[in-house]
């Protein structure tokens, strides 16, 4: 009876312990994730200047082209990975931010 006691608190504790990593893993993975969504848009807040900056004279459809050349090129470098979707709503978003913060000023 006492061995089979042991058995089962074992299991119960493997058990728990195993629930416990599962949920340890879980939140680090969100935490990467978010991490890198981080990383993203601080990139494409800096392709967004650059691109105003450098190809002043283009039309929004170049500065996009020239902003995503530029972006693809600096995901791949820092390993992140995207969608053209991704891409487009990164940009998109970001524009956007940067339009109203520009409009507060004003």
């Amino acid at each position: 009876m006492e061995l089979l006691l042991k058995d089962i608190l074992e299991n119960l504790l493997l058990s728990l312990m195993i629930l416990i990593a599962s949920g340890l893993s879980y939140v680090i993975k969100q935490y990467i994730d978010k991490s890198k969504l981080e990383q993203k848009k601080e990139l494409v807040a800096i392709a967004i200047r650059f691109v105003e900056q450098v190809y002043k004279s283009y039309n929004g459809e170049q500065k996009y082209n020239e902003a995503v050349k530029w972006l693809t090129v600096q995901f791949e470098k820092a390993g992140l990975k995207y969608t053209d979707e991704e891409m487009k709503a990164l940009v998109e978003s970001t524009l956007k931010q940067f339009k109203e913060e520009f409009a507060k000023q004003w």
